[in-house]
Order: C-alpha cells, then structure tokens, then sequence
C-alpha cells in the first residue's frame, strides 16, 4: 500500500466514522425531545391532577349534626366562592386530565350551581349559601360524586404515563 492509498484509506474512514457519529447523534437528539416532551407533558398532568386534588379536599370536610352531614363549604359564601375558585382552576387545565374525569367534575359542577342558583332562601344571612337541610340534602350527592372522583383520579394516576390515552 503506497502513500496515497493509505491518505485515501485515512480520509475516508474518518469521513464514515463522522457520517455514522452524527447519524447517532441526531437519532439520540430525536429520542432526547421525545423524552423531554413526554416529561413537559406528564408534568402539566400532575400540575392539573393536583388541582383537581384541591377541589376534591373540599369534599372531604364535613360538619357531623343530628340530622345528618354536610360540608363545610356549603356553610359560608367565603368558602364557596373559594370552592368555586379552585373548581374553575380546575377546568382550566381540563386539557389534561382524562375525559371520563373532567366530565365527572363537571356533572357535579352542573349539579351544585343550579341547586345554589334556585334554593337559595332569600331570608338567609349575606354569610349563609343555603339552609341546613338543603346543605345535608347536597352534601349526599356530592358525596358521591366524590366517591367516583376519587376513583376516577386512582385510575388515571396509574395511566398517567400514557399519553397517547388522555
């Protein structure tokens, strides 16, 4: 082998070794944004599970009276309108919780404004959202409405990895 078969043998190898580095660097680039946008949106679902967390921790603090339960918020317009606040956060992010979840939230939603829209008593104190009974009345379908969100949450926490499915 003369000089210049050997240059020739020298230039293309590493001619070939810098096309296969840079193939293999692209297809690890390729499959370092797939990962890095599966992470972006797996953490927008958490943000948004989270949100429905706080919404669903209303549900879970109830005054106990001699006729029955019933949840707090339901008592005072502050604690209403700060329930009502974080559903609407809630709904903002929607987009990413799953659709069996979000149409759950928003069937309770659908249940509870109308009741404070049409029973509300005009009689009450400014402080009030509704009277005692009608307070038990909701809280026991809210409860379950709780109950299946909650379930619902449980479901997709396992799934939440699977974006193709949200």
């Amino acid at each position: 082998m003369d000089r210049n078969e050997l240059l020739i043998a020298l230039v293309s190898s590493g001619i070939i070794a810098a096309l296969i580095s840079s193939i293999v660097t692209i297809l690890f680039k390729q499959i370092d944004y797939k990962r890095e946008y599966y992470r972006i949106i797996i953490n927008k679902r958490l943000d948004a599970y989270e949100a429905l967390e706080i919404c669903l921790a209303f549900l879970e603090e109830a005054i106990m009276t001699e006729a029955g339960k019933y949840y707090t918020f339901l008592e005072s317009w502050e604690e209403f309108s700060d329930f009502d606040q974080k559903v609407r956060v809630a709904f903002r992010k929607g987009r990413w919780i799953s659709l069996k979840t979000i149409t759950k939230l928003s069937e309770m939603q659908q249940y509870i404004y109308p009741l404070i829209e049409t029973k509300l008593k005009k009689d009450l104190s400014k402080y009030e959202v509704m009277d005692k009974d009608l307070r038990i009345e909701a809280s026991k379908v809210l409860s379950t409405y709780r109950n299946e969100l909650n379930e619902l949450v449980r479901v997709d926490m396992l799934n939440l990895y699977k974006i193709k499915r949200f």
